[in-house]
């Protein structure tokens, strides 16, 4: 990726070339002169097992390995030998063998033996080429039966209700005829203790007891409760430096004197506190040394983090339409004139083209043949910033209000602009899923180096290139989320609904209408028949549609969309079978079209651009884009324990010119498989998806497209 984005750069491609080279052997081996420290013993390629079962049943080799304290060396440890390789301490193993018996009996194995190892040579070491001895080692286990559970009985329980005894049973997660584990009984104490202290026994303690009848295979499992008194909420008392006024910081605390103990009440007021972004430390103590009184006091211990923070960054987008490599410089303040605003100031200068894969392949290669059709690679500086100031408790708490300027420079297919943007929006936060917002955006908008040609294709598409133009509008908006992870989610929904007036009232120079709705839904597959497939099915429906309208009260406004608000589908978070923005409506660009056609004459012109039904006549197009599109999106997300993510999806999607050209049955698909990593910062991904041929317009397309990203599609 790194030597494609060199390669667009025409001017000293060969030396540019020689520097990325250099740079990536650089970054691989390191320094050639720099000599590596011999390494002392024999490198453990891969530890793997016998006897524990096949693809139907049994252990897998993962779960033997992460109870061993000898481990095996990373993938491709032989890049950076000294740091990522792993040597053989043969005294380990011996250990190891007993620590996989523990394994083994805490998951209902109380016969399994591991009897013995071996250890396989792959390389014989080489002293003099610095190359140490590679082996693989092979445990052999003997599993035998497991146990599973025969009998579960609560005991001084009796007295909770036959309602929250029957939710116990049924939500616990060790289970009569499960196989026993010890994990699932630890599990089970905790839900346990989690409904009791739910019903104000702050005191209540769990124990457990396992009766095991090996000879059997079965288990019988105890589990006793001590439940103490029901107790109340004592005193809440702050604890730690902090600038912030207090009032502000109760207002965040659901404790309340003289209420029931909840357990749920302390993680909610440390959620809150946490939600504020100026703690570094919060810890939320309920003091349990007066089981007498039945009252317990909390103390809320507090630590502040810096306010003021700069943050330095970069990065790059790689996908079939457009490349762009920038960086970002952030401003951030926690708690302007300590009552806890938030201000924000981002920079994000880089540098765009507008090119296919294909186009950068050529270019790097030098293969491109005079005259031959591509799309033209336009490249240009970009500049994004934004300044948002947050006003929380605007005007009570659960309020907030986002004041924001926007602005930008940036390069789309065919043309680039120079667009800022402004306006206020108030959100309530109803309940911890639901929030409805609404503001008001006044947006001014210049085309720049415009290649379309809206005579030609204004007809049949009703472009409408105004130059430059102001767009004001109302939106609104209706969040619904509860999803259990913003960046990895695995159960939930994300549902919006947004609808934004333009023109009308509002003034500007358009008028329309334009409702849509997203919907992602998250389900995680446990157990799937005999399997544990361990995998989330993410599922995602979106739609939208722009309707303009005549207005008596704002003679100025046209009744129209301007083009660069048209709505425009393809690319790496949508349908992955297309170049970014290539799925709908286009015109053929006259500046590289080298066909038969004239598209000077608006009758030809009509002839090469994008019809449903027609035969797609050149690869030199310009997307325009639609007034409603609809898409949907199917995944199946599977993430191992080291990081690494495999997703395989299914896309559909159509935009079309009005809202009367919708037909379902021309959503196109396409169909992919992607790579993932698990970052801090969210996954980073590769797909690569294949398009089908269902649709004569499109017939020219690139079959098959690959999109580099950061985060989730959805």
């Amino acid at each position: 990726i790194f030597l494609a984005h060199i390669s667009l750069f025409r001017p000293a491609k060969a030396g540019l070339r020689l520097l990325a080279l250099c740079l990536a052997v650089f970054l691989i081996g390191g320094c050639a002169a720099k000599k590596r420290a011999p390494i002392q013993g024999e490198v453990v390629r891969k530890i793997s097992f016998s006897g524990n079962g096949g693809m139907f049943g049994g252990v897998a080799d993962s779960s033997l390995r992460s109870a061993m304290e000898q481990s095996q060396s990373s993938g491709m440890w032989w890049l950076k030998p000294s740091e990522r390789a792993v040597t053989l301490e043969r005294k380990t193993l011996a250990t190891d063998a007993w620590r996989i018996e523990t394994w083994y009996a805490n998951n209902g194995y109380f016969d399994a033996r591991v009897n013995g190892w071996d250890v396989i040579t792959l390389r014989e070491g080489d002293r003099e080429k610095n190359k140490p001895p590679v082996v693989n080692v092979v445990g052999y286990v003997k599993e035998k039966t497991p146990s599973t559970v025969r009998k579960i009985v609560w005991e001084e329980m009796d007295d909770v209700g036959r309602a929250l005894l029957s939710l116990l049973r049924k939500k616990a997660a060790i289970q009569k005829g499960d196989q026993f584990s010890v994990g699932a009984l630890k599990e089970t104490e905790g839900q346990t203790l989690n409904q009791l202290h739910e019903l104000s026994f702050g005191f209540a303690t769990i124990t457990s007891r396992v009766d095991a009848f090996p000879e059997k295979n079965v288990v019988d499992v105890y589990i006793m409760a001590d439940k103490g008194p029901p107790c109340r909420f004592g005193e809440v008392e702050v604890t730690g430096k902090t600038k912030i006024p207090k009032p502000l910081i109760m207002d965040e605390v659901t404790i309340k004197k003289g209420r029931s103990f909840r357990a749920s009440t302390l993680a909610d007021t440390q959620r809150r506190l946490f939600g504020l972004g100026v703690f570094s430390v919060v810890n939320v103590m309920p003091d349990l040394s007066k089981k007498d009184e039945k009252i317990i006091p909390v103390t809320l211990e507090l630590s502040e983090s810096k306010y003021k923070q700069i943050r330095l960054g970069g990065g790059f987008l790689f996908e079939s339409g457009k490349q762009d490599v920038h960086g970002t410089v952030e401003f951030k303040h926690v708690n302007v004139f300590n009552r806890l605003w938030n201000f924000t100031a981002m920079a994000r200068p880089g540098y765009a083209w507008i090119a296919t894969l294909t186009d950068v392949v050529e270019d790097a290669d030098g293969l491109a043949e005079e005259g031959a059709e591509a799309i033209t690679d336009d490249q240009s500086p970009t500049i994004e910033m934004d300044l948002t100031l947050e006003i929380p408790r605007f005007p009570t708490r659960g309020w907030r209000l986002l004041n924001e300027i926007d602005l930008e420079y940036g390069l789309e297919d065919g043309y680039k602009f120079f667009s800022p943007e402004a306006g206020p929006f108030l959100v309530w936060q109803m309940t911890k899923a639901l929030s409805i917002g609404v503001g008001y955006r006044i947006k001014f908008f210049k085309y720049y180096d415009l290649e379309a040609d809206d005579a030609a294709g204004s007809k049949a598409l009703d472009l409408d290139f105004t130059n430059p133009y102001i767009l004001s509008y109302l939106s609104q908006q209706i969040v619904w989320n509860t999803r259990d992870n913003a960046l990895f989610p695995t159960k939930g929904e994300f549902i919006t609904a947004d609808l934004a007036e333009a023109g009308g009232p509002f003034s500007g120079g358009y008028n329309y209408m334009f409702p849509k709705l997203d919907i992602r839904v998250f389900r995680r597959i446990r157990k799937l028949l005999f399997f544990r497939p361990n995998v989330t099915t993410a599922f995602r429906l979106g739609g939208g549609a722009m309707f303009p309208y005549k207005t008596k009260l704002n003679g100025s406004g046209q009744a129209e969309v301007p083009f660069a608000e048209r709505l425009m589908l393809g690319g790496s978070n949508d349908v992955r079978g297309w170049i970014r923005n290539h799925l709908g409506p286009y015109v053929c660009d006259p500046e590289n079209y080298k066909g038969s056609l004239n598209l000077n004459n608006p009758a030809d012109a009509i002839k090469c651009q994008g019809t449903l039904g027609q035969p797609q006549q050149t690869t030199a197009i310009t997307p325009v884009g639609g007034t409603t599109f609809i898409n949907t999106s199917f995944e199946l997300r599977k993430y191992f324990l080291a990081g690494y993510g495999l997703v395989l999806f299914n896309d559909w999607g159509m935009s079309w010119n009005t809202f009367e050209d919708v037909r379902i049955t021309q959503l196109v698909p396409s169909l992919g498989l992607g790579f993932r990593y698990k970052s801090p910062i969210g996954a980073i991904r590769l797909d690569g998806a294949y398009r089908f041929n269902t649709e004569p317009m499109f017939e020219k397309e690139p079959p098959f497209q690959i999109h580099f990203g950061l985060s989730e599609a959805f």
